[in-house]
């Protein structure tokens, strides 16, 4: 059997199409941006960062690191009061999103972390059955 000889040239090519296919959309990254886009986008905008006064930024928030179950609880039982964030505090409702089911769920909080959680942000993706644990522990 005849094998193409290992060259600088094949390797580079390996690599630009290792890193090329690793950057790939996952499903559950589209379906959470859909879904992002359809319940979150109207206030905190398409880029993450709030309307300024308005609605808070979701980019670097600490919503998006530590305890996956409060940022699940903020979404299905909304927010009302205030919100304090490194840029400020808002005083805003935030509508709970209750339709999600815990895989759609899942996909959302899964979107938001892999999108604007800050830099040191260690949190493993969530299944739909973690997702189901930490709603049944949320207190309305």
């Amino acid at each position: 059997m005849n094998r193409p000889k290992a060259t600088p040239a094949r390797a580079a090519a390996l690599l630009v199409a290792a890193l090329l296919l690793s950057s790939c959309d996952n499903p559950a990254n589209e379906a959470g941006a859909a879904l992002y886009r359809e319940h979150c986008q109207a206030c905190h905008g398409a880029d993450g960062q709030g309307f300024k006064n308005l609605y808070p930024p979701l980019a670097g928030s600490g919503y998006l690191r530590g305890a996956p179950g409060e940022l699940i609880c903020l979404i299905t039982n909304g927010v009302r009061g205030d919100i304090i964030t490194a840029d400020g505090d808002y005083n805003v409702l935030m509508p709970a999103i209750t339709r999600l089911d815990d895989a759609q769920l899942s996909d959302l909080v899964g979107y938001l972390s892999d999108r604007w959680a800050v830099a040191d942000n260690t949190s493993n993706p969530l299944s739909p059955a973690a997702v189901a644990a930490f709603r049944k522990a949320c207190v309305p």
